[in-house]
């Protein structure tokens, strides 16, 4: 019955009984000596509806899919104490690892430091389909709830690399501050970019669009041309420089 449990994305909820159901079994097998007398029914056979802890655990779950519910019998294993069962909570955590956690980091990270660089591909990705609006206004805990029903949605197989533009942070210190200049302007570009157009990083073939003059920034090329016309139109705004270039067109 364990293997019910994964190949698919269907969602659990609250009022989920099947798929509860199915985990309860399945656990059922895993702790044949104390699952029951732990954790009671999972269905009451008058009403035919979740006993109380049964329900508690379908809360619990909600948002995961059937494949990472999977993940949590398969990683049963690798728990100290394999003889007595998880509680809910924990059983999540065995569900979705620390992969999860690592990626919710750095999208706090990224929430409190617009220049904060990825390295976390998961993390990335799911920023990228957040599309998020700092006009919205948003609580925290409400752009963690979107980006873990993202990330429970993703497929892992297809996703975008970090874009490699955005490894400008890490670059060697300057030595002179004309490098100095230059390497603030393109992170400054970068972000520009990455905020309005992200496309432009994750599609190399979109780039080929671009303004001449901006495509040799992408490979480091007359950097202080582009910092000359900036300052010389006095231009405050990246964004700003950026549309007038015909980089958001």
């Amino acid at each position: 019955m364990a293997n019910a449990l994964t190949g698919s994305t269907e969602k659990c909820t609250a009022l989920d009984k099947n798929i509860i159901s199915r985990l309860w079994q399945a656990m059922e097998r895993k702790f044949p000596s104390n699952w029951h007398s732990i954790m009671g029914r999972c269905i009451n056979p008058k009403s035919g509806n979740l006993e109380a802890i049964a329900t508690e655990w379908a809360i619990e779950l909600n948002d995961l899919t059937t494949n990472q519910i999977g993940d949590g019998i398969k990683n049963l294993t690798k728990r100290t104490n394999k003889a007595f069962p998880p509680n809910a909570m924990e059983f999540k955590e065995l569900c979705t690892g620390n992969e999860w956690d690592e990626a919710l980091d750095q999208i706090m990270c990224k929430l409190q430091d617009t220049s904060y660089q990825w390295t976390n591909q998961v993390a990335f990705n799911i920023w990228y389909r957040l599309e998020y609006n700092p006009s919205l206004n948003e609580t925290s805990a409400t752009i963690a709830k979107k980006a873990l029903k993202i990330y429970n949605m993703m497929d892992k197989n297809s996703m975008f690399g970090i874009p490699k533009i955005a490894s400008i942070r890490q670059l060697p210190a300057p030595s002179t501050k004309s490098q100095k200049e230059k390497q603030i302007f393109q992170k400054n570009m970068s972000h520009s970019i990455n905020k309005i157009k992200p496309s432009l990083f994750l599609n190399p073939n979109s780039q080929t669009q671009l303004p001449p003059l901006v495509k040799k920034l992408f490979e480091g090329k007359y950097t202080q041309k582009l910092i000359a016309e900036f300052e010389d139109k006095k231009y405050k705004c990246m964004d700003k420089f950026l549309t007038d270039k015909g980089v958001f067109t």
